[in-house]
């Protein structure tokens, strides 16, 4: 329930309003379905926590994180130290992306199963942290935003059945 649109348009409008202006600090992993992103700005912190395990899928937001010694790798490099400049929310899809500086762009895609979180330099994939998930290789960020025909006449096209609208 957490993971559709309308839920994630919020989220994405207050990660907006939170982030905006603050530096990527820190990505790291502890298991193999867990990503820990942390933010700073001028001496706040604020983090991520992405559980990404196909049964159940879910960001949640502690106020600190302590780090494990043993058992962690840093992902997203690459990303480390950028400022993040908006947050989009993608049209009728649940997926949302961080702007950072630099052309980057931090994907995160909510789809239950195959949830992702996906950093590009423009619309080249640069790193993943689900790498098995091998046709999200494919995604191109600029095209995730689908135009939905929500009205009476699109319904009753499709012989009032909802489904093949959303």
């Amino acid at each position: 329930m957490h993971n559709n649109y309308y839920f994630l348009r919020h989220l994405s409008r207050s990660l907006q309003e939170r982030l905006t202006g603050w530096k990527f600090l820190t990505c790291f992993s502890q298991n193999k379905d867990e990503l820990v992103l942390g933010f700073s700005d001028q001496g706040k912190e604020f983090y991520i926590n992405a559980i990404l395990d196909p049964a159940l899928c879910y960001l949640s937001f502690p106020a600190s994180y302590a780090r494990s010694r043993r058992n962690s790798v840093d992902l997203f490099k690459e990303a480390i130290g950028l400022e993040v400049i908006a947050v989009n929310q993608c049209l009728n899809e649940r997926c949302f992306i961080l702007v950072l500086e630099y052309k980057f762009r931090m994907l995160f895609k909510m789809h239950g199963n195959y949830s992702n979180i996906l950093l590009f330099e423009e619309t080249q994939l640069v790193a993943m942290f689900k790498n098995k998930l091998v046709k999200d290789k494919q995604i191109n960020p600029d095209h995730l935003d689908r135009t939905l025909h929500q009205d009476y006449e699109t319904f009753e096209q499709t012989a009032c059945n909802y489904q093949p609208l959303f």
